[in-house]
């Protein structure tokens, strides 16, 4: 899900060059907890935003539910990246985030309403060490991230058996 037009011209285009057309489905929309319109920054590269109500310089976008565009799919990982706007994304994802299939989450901004309802649906805050290829679950509440990603974790012991048994890669040179 990308609103911003000139990102998903973009987008489009590393889809393509990378060849993974049959696995990448581009959406076109912001998302938030109900369907409709929102007013959205232009100019501002990757950290395009929902804009505030007195700021100039905007673009009308649409808006959809995650409940909507997941609809008929399983998720098994959310990378979410919506500067800010998380409270509102979770909000419209009820269903997605009750479906037994996701296992992952991962997002920047983390309040505490976003952080009691993931842990409500089984999600524990974790972290991932690449190099030693394993998670561990996140318990100080006093360290909350609440400007870097964050990862949440459902099903931790199945999770934990999939990094560790997953093929290496190579990545800038490590062997992950």
């Amino acid at each position: 899900m990308e609103p911003d037009p000139d990102t998903v011209r973009a987008l489009r285009r590393n889809i393509e060059s990378n060849e993974i057309e049959n696995r990448v489905t581009v959406v076109e929309a912001a998302l938030g907890s109900a369907a409709g319109t929102a007013r959205f920054t232009v100019g501002y590269d990757t950290t395009n935003r929902v804009a505030g109500e007195h700021e100039i310089g905007t673009r009308v976008v649409q808006v959809r539910t995650l409940d909507e565009c997941l609809q008929s799919l399983n998720a098994v990982l959310i990378k979410m990246d919506v500067e800010g706007y998380e409270a509102e994304v979770i909000a419209g994802a009820t269903a997605t985030l009750r479906n037994p299939s996701l296992l992952a989450i991962q997002m920047e901004t983390v309040d505490e309403s976003v952080r009691a309802r993931l842990e409500d649906l089984g999600f524990r805050r974790s972290s991932y060490d690449p190099f030693a290829r394993r998670l561990c679950v996140t318990v100080d509440r006093n360290s909350e991230m609440a400007s870097q990603n964050t990862l949440f974790i459902r099903n931790f012991d199945y999770c934990q058996q999939r990094v560790q048994t997953a093929r290496y890669r190579n990545i800038i040179g490590q062997r992950i």
